[in-house]
């Protein structure tokens, strides 16, 4: 690994900590379980809404791709 990438990771690490370390200092008990509720909320919608919607509109595109490709090909 190169010494940038090193201390890109180093710096984004620090980055979290920290905001980890202000987010748990400075917020009260009621606001730490409203910013947990959003976190799994945040991973439920996207597991569960945003993967299948674009799963689905990938294969739509390579299916329309495909196909263009298939009729180019017998040159009509």
């Amino acid at each position: 690994m190169g010494a940038a990438r090193m201390l890109l990771w180093a710096v984004g690490a620090a980055g979290i900590a920290y905001g980890a370390w202000l987010l748990v200092t400075t917020q009260n008990l009621q606001q730490l379980l409203g910013v947990a509720i959003w976190l799994v909320a945040a991973v439920v919608v996207h597991d569960a809404l945003l993967v299948p919607l674009l799963t689905a509109a990938h294969r739509g595109v390579d299916a329309v791709r495909d196909a263009t490709r298939r009729h180019r090909a017998r040159g009509q």
